[in-house]
Formats: structure tokens, sequence, C-alpha cells
């Protein structure tokens, strides 16, 4: 952004993805407040992900109103629906299930993700806790590996790698096999821009808990798709979650609306699109030609650009 605005680039959109900052203190956080400011001031235009993320930069005065814009509802590239539907009655479901000894209709509660302190992964652990002393037989499926940055204590990695009812599957290239296991997934995050786990898990029917984050709110809608609790709370976290696994039709319900959702606000080319309305704008404001036989895409059923010249 700064080498841009020096050499006088005429369009420069900086696209804000999450806050580091939001979980930082001392000179972490004054650092990364100055670099945020400076990026956003170098900035044509600032696209942020999520209309909560937004709303965060402009009240820690991140960034001018004026510059700050959303696509549609957000998310950084929308949904891969049809990948994680067609997973559903799949030879890899049943494989993972019986690789990790998890029986048929068994309640699953799911985790996908980096396993750090942002994501919340302490408060897993504790929530898993107190959901199991009330629901005997659940199984905690983490799809994802320790990170070194932001580490979790070692406390808790001991008591989730030694508990015979956690599963860690390590790193997995494709977690949309994983999602059909689940029952009900836990999204305990302290910070994101816009998750795609929350929406990925919608695609599989599943209905998310989730903390009151930024980027947590947009992806969940509260009492519709999902539950969302203060944020931190364990045993809130441990409450929402024990009402899934014991109340199936409100599983159903919140599912079933979740996948509608997904479908409906967050296909692929709605991002794309909107990419496009925006780079055509800024450049006809600054009077630059623009190549006219790029055209948008369709909204429905699109999950892979058909060529480089339409990125």
């Amino acid at each position: 952004m700064i080498a841009a605005y020096l050499a006088g680039v005429p369009v420069r959109i900086y696209t804000q993805r999450g806050l580091r900052l939001e979980t930082c203190s001392g000179w972490r956080l004054w650092l990364l407040t100055m670099t945020e400011r400076l990026a956003g001031f170098c900035a044509d235009r600032v696209l942020f992900v999520s209309p909560s993320l937004r709303a965060t930069c402009l009240e820690r005065k991140l960034v001018r109103e004026a510059k700050a814009l959303v696509i549609g509802s957000g998310s950084s590239n929308g949904v891969n629906a049809e990948r994680i539907i067609a997973r559903r009655n799949s030879a890899d479901v049943r494989d993972i299930a019986a690789r990790y000894g998890i029986a048929p209709g068994a309640p699953v509660v799911g985790f996908v993700g980096r396993l750090t302190r942002d994501k919340g992964v302490r408060e897993l652990a504790a929530a898993f806790t107190l959901i199991r002393h009330g629901h005997p037989g659940v199984k905690l499926l983490v799809v994802g590996y320790f990170e070194d940055g932001d580490p979790v204590d070692a406390e808790t990695i001991s008591a989730l790698k030694s508990d015979p009812d956690v599963v860690i599957t390590g790193f997995v290239k494709d977690a949309s096999a994983y999602y059909h296991v689940m029952s009900v997934l836990a999204f305990p995050s302290h910070r994101e821009g816009f998750p795609n786990v929350p929406l990925e898990a919608a695609c599989a029917g599943l209905p998310t808990v989730g903390f009151s984050a930024t980027g947590v709110v947009d992806a969940i809608q509260h009492g519709v798709t999902g539950t969302i609790v203060p944020l931190g709370d364990v045993a809130a976290l441990a409450n929402a979650i024990t009402g899934y696994l014991t109340d199936p039709a409100l599983r159903r319900r919140h599912g079933t609306a979740a996948k509608e959702r997904a479908l409906r606000d967050f296909p692929s080319a709605r991002i794309w699109n909107g990419l496009l309305d925006l780079y055509r704008e800024r450049l006809q404001a600054h009077g630059i030609a623009w190549d006219r036989t790029v055209g948008r895409l369709p909204t429905a059923h699109v999950h892979e650009l058909p060529s480089s010249k339409a990125a």
C-alpha cells in the first residue's frame, strides 16, 4: 500500500481479513494499530470480509468510513457448497468414522481449524469436560493441528491428547467429509474476519455454537442457524452444545436453516461478481479503460473460476 501510494497507482484496494490486534496488548497492540491505520490511509478503498469487522475497524478509527466496503453479506470467498454436500454419503465419511471408532449416530462435537489460543482451544477443552458429564458417550472430533505460533498451553494439549474420547486428526487437506461425521460444530474463536468453517459446516446441515467475536457473529445467525454465546464463557458454550445434542429437532431445524442460508447468501460467485463490480467502478472513476468482454458470473452452482481472465 505504501509503495503503490508513493508511486501514484490510482486504484489501491486493501482487503482486510481480520485484526490480529484484537487479542494483543501493550506495544504489539500499538504497533499493529499504527500499521492498520497506515494501510488504510494509503488505500483507495478498504474491503472488509464481514460487517462486524468493518464496524470494529471504524470504532477503532483504523480507516475512514467513506473508504470501508463489504461485498454482499461478507466472507472471503463464499463457500463451495456442492463439494461438501456431495460428500454426505461417500465412502470417505464411513472410513473416517471407522478409523476413529465413531459408531453410526453417535454424538460428535466437531472442531475444524488451527489449534491455537485465539481459536479458543482451551475453552473448547474445558467445555467438552462439562458436556461429557451430562452426555456420556460423546466424542470430540478435532480436525486440525497444533501450531507453534500463538500456542495452546501445555496442560490443555496434554488433556486433549490423553483423552480417549477426543480425536485429533492432525493436518487435513480437505475437511469436507469430516463435517458429515459431526452432530454440531463448536467454534469458540476469539477473533475472525469472516470464518469459512461455519459456512462449510452449514453446507453439511450442521448448526454452529460460537463466541460473540468479530466475524463469528456474521457467520452464525443466533437462534436461527446456531447459537452465539458470550466471548470466553465456557459454561454457556457447553450448555449450548449440549442443547443441540439432547434436542435432535432443534439441531435439524438450525442445521437446515444454516444450509439454506449458505446456499442463498454465500455462493462464491457473489463475491467474485462484487469484486468485478468494485474494480470496474474504481477504474472507471479514474477514467481507465476496462475490458468489457469480462462479464458477470452466474451466482448459482458456480464454484470455480472458468478462466484466469475472469479472475
